[in-house]
């Protein structure tokens, strides 16, 4: 494409051709729906390492289906994708990720780094640390929900993806979160876990979707610099500090169901609990269907 930034009025498939017939949902109220300042984001992300080139799409199947796409065809490490609208964003698990038009943040971004052990489950603690620390730049106690959700008061306010694959014999991941930013508390509804909120919801004051894009991108390059130094224990040290405690935590782990006392919640080794039976078992967070 001829510029980093895609207009705003540009529709997308994964095929990458332009479709000028994509439906629209209702119109939302404008306090609400704030559009993406392609100028202003474009500027302000010059200096990061993740985050360029940026495209900007109206509406995509899946960010992470679009950032995908660019890997195959040649783009750079850190290049990513971002969205008004999902029309089959997903979550782990295959579950689906729904968020109005133009109520929030839906972003992915294309990474290779060094290959290292606990690689996918260091990318998910990332990606959660960077959901997190940028919705506390809004002053909102934003934590961490093993493995992978960010949740205020005990309510899910973003979610995150990490997804893994070959590409031109080397081991490329596409990262992606969503964070329900102006969405209206009548459409959030419950997710799968546990009840949903969003900023506006917390806060009572619409956010600006291209200022907030860019605190993302901040905190993911400042825990991704981590990541190439190799300083793990800074990233682990910063997950536990924005870590959701509970004494008592019910697992569904590959289909079954396992209750117990948590003994140790670790991001690149898993939750430990205590079982009723006195027997320690461990969950690994990529095969965690559900906590409660």
């Amino acid at each position: 494409m001829a510029s980093d930034l895609v207009a705003r009025r540009a529709r997308v498939s994964i095929t990458g051709k332009f479709d000028a017939d994509c439906s629209r949902p209702e119109a939302v109220p404008e306090t609400t729906s704030i559009m993406i300042d392609e100028t202003r984001l474009g500027a302000r992300i010059g200096r990061f390492l993740l985050g360029k080139p940026l495209f900007h799409y109206e509406l995509v199947t899946s960010t992470n289906d679009v950032a995908w796409e660019l890997v195959a065809r040649g783009f750079p490490e850190g290049t990513a994708v971002i969205a008004d609208e999902q029309s089959a964003g997903r979550g782990r698990m295959g579950r689906r990720w729904v968020c109005p038009r133009g109520e929030g943040l839906l972003i992915s971004i294309a990474l290779s780094p060094d290959p290292m052990p606990g690689l996918p489950a260091t990318l998910t603690s990332i990606a959660a640390l960077s959901a997190a620390s940028a919705v506390r730049r809004e002053n909102l106690a934003a934590q961490i929900c093993f493995p992978n959700d960010v949740v205020i008061r005990g309510r899910k306010v973003a979610g995150t993806l990490v997804e893994r694959r070959l590409v031109r014999a080397r081991e490329w991941f596409v990262m992606g979160i969503g964070v329900n930013l102006n969405c209206r508390p009548e459409t959030l509804g419950v997710s799968l876990d546990r009840p949903a909120t969003s900023l506006l919801a917390e806060k009572h004051a619409p956010i600006d979707r291209s200022d907030f894009a860019v605190n993302l991108l901040q905190e993911l390059n400042r825990f991704y610099r981590l990541l190439v130094q190799n300083r793990l224990d800074a990233i682990i040290e910063c997950w536990h500090d924005l870590l959701a405690r509970q004494r008592n935590m019910t697992v569904q782990y590959m289909n079954a169901s396992y209750s117990g006392e948590v003994v140790d919640i670790h991001p690149l080794y898993g939750l430990t609990l205590r079982l009723d039976s006195g027997m320690l078992k461990t969950f690994k967070g990529e095969l965690v269907q559900r906590v409660r």
